[in-house]
């Protein structure tokens, strides 16, 4: 190569203690006096200069008279004097600064002039002098100008510059620069990563050091292969094929796996990582000071992070929340002003040419352009662990943080969204602070986990209430169908599409948690809002997916609320209502298990959803004398029985024309709550309430929950 590189900077030694401006003092000094004076800087100072210049012309130590005006010491004449004395000397820079750049330009294999240019940039985002002088050349620079003024600057042939800043080098393609389009000032068109300049400040002991301030070294798992049972099948799989990528140093080897926030999805990939002995590198969303990576900072570690960790071996990395950053995202040198075209063709390369392997994980996969979904290897949806799993981990979390488990965590597991970081942070609260008994340790687990699970919109724990739950019997409920002999038949079969039907409050959920129960079988529910998506397509995309899962995990499918998603199609519209009714039908005719589909208004339904179905029960309030049936059972649970009363209370059960199960449970809990607690009388005065008050147009989830 025939490049004249510059010998930056600072005379001699690096003092300990000298400022970065001081160091690189006569670098910085030789590139303002090439602005000032050959790409005609001195022109505009005093106009377009915001730096007093006064300050510039000692900060450049040019020789001046004392009585003329600071303005007149940029003169061309003296300028190029005081430029000649400045190139006819040698220096050498020493110092931390340099050190790491040279180190980070070595991992990378940058050449001489991308090494100049790096170093240029840093200083120029960081220096005040040099920032503002900078800004004199213009601030509509197109790329010729780029081109011509960073030749002349750092004195390199514009060929060479030509070569460093293309688009496919390998600053741009390291993420350590990116490039505006349009017109733009020097500095503002040409942008390094913005904590590189944090990062190689302080002593690296190595290339990699850089990396630190982006980039964590996954911590040892919380959790081990066991842990993820329910998963074993899919864990297998991804254990051999990170294994394979990794030995025959796979090329394009990407994985994504999406799920709700907390339920493992860091977890498993820390898992596969250990058992297989491989270094595990995260890309943060945030650095060492907390605060946030911006969409470009987070893409451009990732390229930085690739490039540098390339050549070892054993090595994975972890880009967490994707879909935060690939909407409308393109490589980190385009501007967002590009077209969506170049953002999915820069993501699509970057699958197909990762060196190492990638985990992609996502909490909403539906936010992903499907272009790039279909391009990983394998695409893995983490749900909620069983409830027997997570009643082990929870078990688990408690010993190693020197808690007491206590007999009602199988109660709490029964909750899906207690997830396993939940889990871990409420476990490590519970280390912390002092607890006697069984007692308190559920209450501050409670306490603990409703706080989370509230403000996310979730279900709530209920440990620590002492209300009885309802025995569920199915002899006392008013349905047209032999119950007892259709769970014989479902135990023999394992098949079968139910429709319960009926006003609210009469059995027909609990009969299907009483069910999956009885038939030893895990219970999946899925309420309408679980399965309505807001985009096109998605719901239909969700309730494939339900489906699947329930099939995976062998489980009883509970569809509530199905009217909503199985609306008349006569009635649609929109094209999408009759695209949904009719996934939900093709599901319903091709699944090969238990599903059980409840409905307040079965009137409304597709008239082809009765053919779906293999049976349709019909619940109906309850009759007098299986009401008084069910009010002597409440009374035997809370150990309550009559006065002298007994035959009036019958008498005004007699004439409840419209109760249901879910009124004793509402008034139950009631009850509960005042001093004189359940009584007789206080429960046929709160299920008389319950009747005269209740609107049948209003909507609101109501049932019963029940013991077995």
């Amino acid at each position: 190569m025939t490049t004249k590189t510059i010998q930056l900077i600072k005379p001699t030694h690096d003092q300990q203690g000298d400022s970065l401006e001081e160091v690189y003092r006569v670098s910085i000094q030789v590139w303002i006096l090439r602005i000032l004076l050959d790409l005609n800087g001195y022109r505009r100072v005093g106009v377009h200069l915001n730096i007093e210049a006064e300050e510039l012309t000692k900060f450049l130590e040019l020789d001046t008279d004392s009585n003329e005006d600071p303005k007149d010491s940029f003169v061309p004449v003296r300028l190029a004097s005081r430029l000649r004395n400045l190139e006819s000397n040698k220096y050498e820079v020493k110092g931390t600064f340099s050190a790491n750049v040279k180190s980070l330009s070595r991992a990378l294999a940058l050449s001489p002039v991308e090494e100049g240019i790096l170093e240029f940039l840093l200083l120029l985002d960081r220096g005040e002098e040099l920032g503002e002088v900078a800004d004199l050349i213009g601030s509509v620079l197109t790329y010729g100008d780029l081109i011509e003024s960073l030749a002349v600057i750092l004195d390199i042939p514009k060929a060479e510059i030509n070569d460093a800043i293309k688009p496919d080098a390998i600053l741009f393609t390291s993420g350590l620069v990116r490039m505006k389009s349009g017109p733009n000032t020097l500095r503002s068109k040409l942008k390094v990563l913005s904590r590189l300049n944090d990062a190689v400040s302080v002593h690296q002991d190595h290339p990699l050091g850089v990396l630190t301030q982006f980039l964590d070294q996954a911590p040892a798992p919380r959790l081990v292969r066991e842990d993820f049972e329910d998963y074993s099948a899919d864990y297998g799989l991804l254990n051999r094929y990170l294994k394979g990528a990794l030995k025959n140093c796979l090329a394009g080897c990407n994985i994504l796996i999406h799920g709700m926030p907390g339920v493992g999805k860091t977890q498993i990939v820390r898992t596969l990582c250990d058992d297989l002995g491989a270094d595990l590198y995260e890309v943060s969303a945030q650095d060492r000071n907390k605060e946030p990576l911006s969409r470009w900072e987070r893409l451009s570690v990732f390229q930085l992070s690739q490039q540098m960790l390339s050549k070892r071996d054993n090595t994975v990395l972890l880009f967490d929340e994707i879909e935060d950053v690939f909407p409308d995202t393109g490589p980190p040198w385009l501007t967002e002003k590009r077209g969506s075209n170049s953002h999915k063709s820069w993501f699509n390369q970057q699958l197909e040419t990762n060196q190492l392997p990638v985990f992609w994980l996502a909490n909403d996969v539906s936010q992903l352009n499907s272009a790039y979904v279909r391009r990983f290897d394998i695409v893995l949806e983490l749900r909620p662990m069983r409830a027997k799993a997570r009643s082990r981990l929870i078990k688990q979390a408690f010993l190693r943080a020197g808690v007491k488990p206590g007999p009602w965590i199988s109660q709490a597991a029964e909750n899906k969204y207690l997830s396993p970081a939940l889990i871990e942070n409420i476990t490590r609260v519970m280390a912390q602070t002092s607890h006697k008994d069984d007692e308190s340790e559920v209450a501050i687990f409670e306490k603990l986990a409703n706080g989370t699970l509230n403000a996310m919109g979730f279900p709530l724990l209920n440990l620590t209430e002492h209300t009885p739950k309802l025995t569920y019997k199915v002899n006392l409920l008013n349905v047209d169908t032999d119950l007892g002999a259709l769970m014989k038949g479902l135990m023999k079969n394992r098949e079968g599409r139910l429709l319960c039907y009926g006003p609210p409050g009469t059995g027909k959920t609990a009969f299907a948690r009483y069910m999956a129960k009885d038939l030893d079988m895990p219970l999946l529910q899925f309420r309408a809002s679980d399965i309505l998506g807001p985009y096109v397509g998605m719901t239909e995309q969700k309730l494939a997916g339900a489906f699947s899962q329930a099939k995976e995990e062998g489980a009883v499918m509970l569809l509530d609320e199905v009217d909503s998603l199985l609306r008349s199609r006569d009635n649609a519209n929109h094209s999408w209502e009759v695209t949904q009714v009719n996934e939900l039908l093709m599901q319903m005719e091709n699944y090969q298990g238990i599903l059980v589909a409840c409905t307040n208004h079965k009137s409304t339904l597709d008239n082809a959803a009765a053919r779906r179905f293999d049976l349709k029960i019909e619940f109906g309030y309850l009759v007098p004398e299986r009401a008084w049936d069910f009010f002597q059972t409440v009374l035997k649970s809370y150990k309550k029985g009559f006065m002298r009363n007994k035959q009036d209370v019958k008498a005004r059960i007699y004439k409840l024309k419209q109760l249901t199960p879910g009124d004793f449970q509402t008034t139950t809990r009631k009850l509960s709550l005042t001093n004189g607690g359940v009584t007789a009388l206080g429960l046929i005065e709160g299920l008389e309430h319950e009747v005269r008050t209740r609107s049948l147009s209003q909507s609101r989830e109501i049932g019963f929950s029940a013991e077995f």
